[in-house]
């Protein structure tokens, strides 16, 4: 039995407005404290949601780099590794944004990766398939 704790989050929208941005990073930081009380009693820890940010170990296919350090800090110098980082670049995406709102796929660029299922890094020798599910449709509202 291996003891854990799960960590779903959904920190703030908007990665390019700066004000936001130094809020996600606060939010992150608060996490990152979290995650390291639950190490310290022994248990692994499992970090995943919708990060609204970018994550240069673990580029999306758009090959966006992140607009802040909210992942960098919740990587908490190596503790935590992105499980996207075993999937190969051109299936790194976990959702759409229409940039230019046409309400159609427009490639590559509109296929972003801002989810991230992050672990602690004892557990990388136990993992041995990660994808992300992309039969999906995208549709407007």
């Amino acid at each position: 039995v291996i003891p854990f704790v799960f960590i779903g989050l959904h920190l703030l929208a908007r990665p390019g407005d700066a004000r936001r941005c130094t809020q996600r990073e606060a939010q992150a930081v608060i996490i990152r404290n979290l995650a390291r009380e639950y190490s310290k009693q022994g248990r692994q820890v499992i970090i995943t949601g919708d990060f609204n940010d970018n994550d240069e170990e673990a580029l999306g296919l758009d090959r966006r780099l992140p607009k802040g350090a909210t992942l960098k800090i919740l990587h908490d110098h190596g503790r935590f590794m992105n499980c996207a980082s075993l999937i190969p670049e051109e299936e790194r995406y976990s959702c759409w944004f229409d940039a230019n709102q046409n309400c159609r796929l427009d490639g590559p660029d509109e296929r972003v990766m801002i989810d991230h299922l992050l672990m602690s890094g004892d557990w990388r020798p136990c993992i041995t398939d990660v994808r992300i599910h992309h039969e999906w449709i995208p549709t407007c509202t």
